[in-house]
């Protein structure tokens, strides 16, 4: 009767206890999911900043550069415009603005060939021919792409000298005793033309 009645008693027990038993269960259960959801979360709001981050810097790093871009864009556009403005400044001379214009295109190019030829170059003598033509050539290259940054100085250059081109014209006239500015012109072009390709031939024939 003893044992029965133990046994009963803990038959009631358990009873009494179950219902705890699933209520423990159910929270430790939505407890573990709760931490796994906010680990979750944070690792995707941190893969989230991380992104808007990295969009961020690459977006003011394309900005810098657009707009670096631009700027130089617009310093060449300016470039141009002055140059072209000078120009037809030039024209406008007639043709005491062409020649002083020409001449400073004959002296630009004259020793822009000879420095880049002796120094930059470092052109070796005993060449050859083809080797010292084609040297020369690439020195051409060079000394073409540096009279396109020098334009505007040369065309400003050359505005200032035109009255004193103009006088050196009319005195041409009257002393060589020529018919018109055109005739005085037409020396100083040849004149020119002979000059640079007298030094450019001389160069170009000392390193073959």
């Amino acid at each position: 009767m003893q044992l029965s009645s133990k046994h009963t008693s803990h038959m009631a027990c358990k009873r009494a206890l179950l219902p705890h038993c699933h209520t423990i269960r159910a929270y430790s259960s939505w407890t573990t999911s709760a931490s796994g959801n906010a680990a979750g979360g944070g690792s995707s709001g941190s893969s989230s900043s991380s992104s808007s981050s990295s969009s961020s810097s690459s977006s003011s790093s394309s900005s810098s550069s657009s707009s670096s871009n631009s700027s130089l864009l617009g310093t060449l556009q300016k470039w141009n415009q002055d140059t072209r403005k000078l120009r037809e400044q030039l024209q406008s001379l007639g043709l005491a603005g062409v020649v002083a214009y020409g001449l400073f295109n004959t002296l630009y190019y004259t020793v822009a060939f000879l420095v880049v030829w002796f120094t930059v170059a470092n052109v070796p003598a005993g060449l050859g021919a083809q080797a010292a033509m084609r040297k020369a050539a690439e020195v051409f290259a060079l000394v073409w792409a540096g009279s396109q940054v020098t334009k505007l100085l040369r065309a400003g250059g050359a505005l200032a000298f035109a009255p004193v081109v103009d006088k050196g014209l009319e005195a041409a006239v009257a002393k060589l005793r020529l018919k018109s500015k055109q005739q005085a012109f037409a020396l100083v072009v040849a004149a020119c033309l002979a000059l640079a390709a007298a030094v450019f031939g001389a160069v170009v024939a000392m390193h073959m």
